[in-house]
């Protein structure tokens, strides 16, 4: 049986676990053989008050109101809960640190996050006000929509939800970036999308409106009959779907374009088709119909569109 004894009103256990009241609040401390102290329960709430905590500390509940109001936060610290909105106020967060919650919102008021640091939520929307975000980075959520206000998203940045149609708004998207949904239509407003950008849905409506599509680009639904109307598409791209009729009204198609549907009677009308494999191969079996209208000469030509997309 543990040895305790009273020493100025403290409870003192020879186990290592010391338990005592400050401010109506239970205290308990275990140290470990190393002399490393483990604070638990409602004791951080003074614990961290005049103090920086560092190294492998796990800050759980309402006490994180308080515990980083004198101290910064550094290594391997999870923070959660809606403290995480006061957790962030007098220091910076950063290297391996989640961000969950409503709290979100607040956390990145005054500080930048950055490295690996992944948001969600809501809060998300507030989340980069004063910061940038970069480097391996997830948002999600209507949040999005301002997440983009003040700050570039590029190297690897995922974006999804309506809320893209606002987050292109102040920065530009480049590099592995994947654009989906209605918001896509107000995403390239500002902006020009390049390399390796998937756009779906019928917001490449107005996609394309101040932007050139290029390089492996991939357009679908009925909103591609306006998406070509001021820009060039090129280098592998399928297009279906009858709105190809107006696609190339105002545009040059060019280099393994699959075209399908009633639209090939208007698709050349206007327009050159061209980069077509004239040879005939059962992978291949997708026919593309040139026809001059002066002089009602036709001309079939089979698309090789899969070779392009490799």
């Amino acid at each position: 049986m543990a040895r305790q004894y009273v020493v100025d009103g403290l409870l003192i256990q020879e186990s290592g676990t010391r338990q005592y009241v400050v401010d109506s609040l239970l205290i308990q401390e275990t140290t470990s053989a190393n002399g490393a102290a483990a604070l638990a329960g409602d004791a951080q709430v003074v614990a961290a008050a005049t103090g920086v905590l560092t190294t492998e500390i796990k800050l759980v509940g309402a006490s994180l109101s308080v515990a980083t109001a004198a101290g910064n936060l550094t290594t391997q610290i999870p923070l959660a809960g809606v403290a995480v909105a006061i957790a962030q106020a007098a220091a910076g967060l950063s290297t391996q640190i989640s961000l969950g919650g409503n709290a979100a919102a607040v956390a990145g008021a005054s500080g930048a996050l950055a490295t690996a640091i992944p948001l969600g939520g809501q809060a998300t929307g507030n989340a980069v006000a004063a910061g940038v975000l970069a480097t391996q980075i997830r948002l999600g959520g209507v949040a999005v929509a301002q997440a983009m206000a003040s700050g570039d998203l590029a190297g690897g940045g995922a974006l999804a939800g309506a809320a893209i149609a606002t987050s292109a708004a102040a920065g530009n998207l480049t590099a592995q970036i994947r654009l989906n949904g209605a918001a896509v239509a107000a995403a390239a407003a500002a902006a020009g999308l390049s390399t390796q950008i998937n756009l779906s849905g019928n917001a490449h409506a107005s996609a394309t409106v101040v932007a050139t599509l290029t390089t492996i680009i991939q357009l679908a639904g009925g909103a591609l009959a306006v998406s070509g109307a001021v820009g060039t598409l090129i280098t592998a791209i399928p297009l279906t779907a009858a709105a190809l009729a107006t696609v190339i009204a105002t545009g040059e198609l060019t280099v393994p374009i699959l075209l399908a549907g009633n639209a090939l009677a208007v698709a050349s009308a206007t327009g050159q088709l061209s980069g077509m494999n004239p040879e005939y191969n059962p992978r291949y079996a997708v026919h593309a119909v040139e026809r001059n209208f002066e002089t009602s000469h036709t001309k079939q030509y089979v698309v090789n569109y899969e070779a392009g997309l490799q």
